[in-house]
């Protein structure tokens, strides 16, 4: 008897990861059309292919930021949650993104009564480790999906047949401040859930906050590329893999060239072309350019014209 594989948890895994998302929310948009046309409630069913469908389409983004929380740097956020006087729109790095962490979070219980529906028709009514989130702003709006990773799921059991266990998606309309109401928590497969999301669900919302401001506290990152059959460091010899993972350590994103400015060596031949991706510069202007301004500058592609292309699929991790 054949054991089924488990996906990888870890850095390299992550873009596969979220591909194989998007596959399983593609299916389970298509079970909830069918849905709306043989069986009713077509309003509702609908409703949750489209929560689906642009659940898929995130994932399938390969500009969606992804960042990693190795076990102890997410203890020192789940500490500092705990007293966390506000939950701000402004302390999301970006507008849209994937956060993972190596060891789960402390166990949710099932969002009600009933508890997660299995695909195998069981329930699920026990408390499960969250691994990861998915997050989107808007103008009125926080948009977070909550998954456990495969590894997490007690005895086995799965709610997806994809290496994410979707636990819940929460919508936190907030203020002209960019506060997030956490008295008015909407969720889009749950009905009258009540207060029961207001204690751990939302202490979830308040760990992400307490990442997402720590891991930007300013110190030096540092790169690295990964090869992602191994998780290691990028074979020397032979060709180059079609997709690389780059390795990002957060402390935070102040990002150091690797190639010297001055040298007495040649300079290295480039077999490559690679995307560069948006980012912010100081702009030199003025008399002598003697002054700065903070200028974006989008992404391009660098590298030899006609040579193949290098994609790669930046990871930030945050670790001690």
């Amino acid at each position: 008897m054949s054991r089924r594989k488990r996906a990888q948890w870890g850095v390299s895994a992550l873009p596969g990861v979220l591909k194989a998302n998007a596959r399983e929310c593609d299916r389970f948009a298509a079970i909830q059309e069918q849905a709306a046309e043989q069986i009713g409630d077509a309003a509702r069913r609908l409703r949750l292919a489209r929560a689906y469908g642009h659940e898929a389409d995130l994932c399938r983004d390969e500009t969606l930021p992804l960042y990693w929380v190795t076990e102890q740097m997410a203890q020192v956020a789940l500490d500092a949650s705990h007293d966390l006087p506000v939950l701000s729109s402004t302390m999301a790095p970006t507008k849209s993104g994937f956060l993972a962490v190596a060891g789960g979070l402390p166990p949710l219980p099932p969002p009600s009564l009933q508890g997660w529906g299995t695909i195998t028709g069981g329930q699920i009514t026990e408390g499960i480790s969250p691994s990861a989130l998915l997050w989107e702003t808007t103008t009125s709006h926080l948009r977070v999906t909550i998954y456990a990773h495969e590894s997490m799921m007690p005895a086995g059991q799965r709610l997806a047949s994809g290496p994410l266990q979707e636990l819940i998606s929460l919508s936190l309309p907030r203020d002209q401040a960019g506060v997030w109401e956490t008295t008015n928590v909407g969720e889009h497969d749950v009905a009258d859930a009540g207060q029961r999301l207001h204690g751990s669900y939302l202490a979830v919302m308040a760990w992400a906050c307490a990442t997402w401001h720590l891991m930007m506290m300013p110190t030096l990152a540092q790169r690295q590329t990964l090869d992602p059959r191994t998780g290691g460091e990028p074979a020397t010899k032979g060709p180059r893999p079609e997709r690389e993972v780059t390795h990002i350590d957060l402390r935070p994103l102040k990002q150091v060239t690797t190639d010297p400015t001055e040298s007495t060596t040649p300079a290295r031949e480039r077999t490559h072309r690679w995307v560069v991706r948006g980012h912010w510069v100081q702009q030199p202007h003025g008399p002598g350019h003697s002054q700065r301004r903070l200028q974006w500058r989008e992404s391009y592609i660098k590298g030899p014209a006609g040579a193949p292309l290098l994609r790669s699929r930046p990871v930030n991790v945050w670790r001690r």
